[in-house]
């Protein structure tokens, strides 16, 4: 890859911290004992841009956040072991720049 480049972690950007994506007690039935209660974050979201360079894919930074993916009448609680991420993406026309 050609520099420079910008390497965004989208989800940082729109919570202005790290959000735990595994660990939590909400997720015990499929997470493993030895780690209830302690929140990790897996799951990321991130931008390399290469700068001087017109991006033809622009995040929106607000609408990238957790799925926690509950599920209710099951005998589980959640879809995953693990929450995961969203995020919309709008291209840009570079033919008007």
């Amino acid at each position: 890859m050609n520099g420079p480049y910008r390497m965004r972690d989208l989800v940082f950007e729109n919570y202005g911290y790290h959000p735990a994506t595994y660990g939590e007690e909400a997720l015990m039935v499929l997470t493993h004992k030895d780690e209830y209660g302690i929140p990790q974050r897996l799951d990321y979201a991130f931008q390399i841009e290469r700068l001087k360079t017109k991006t033809t894919l622009i995040p929106i930074v607000s609408q990238c956040v957790i799925e926690k993916a509950k599920v209710e009448g099951q005998p589980f609680t959640q879809l995953s072991d693990h929450f995961g991420i969203t995020l919309k993406i709008m291209p840009t026309d570079l033919s008007k720049s």
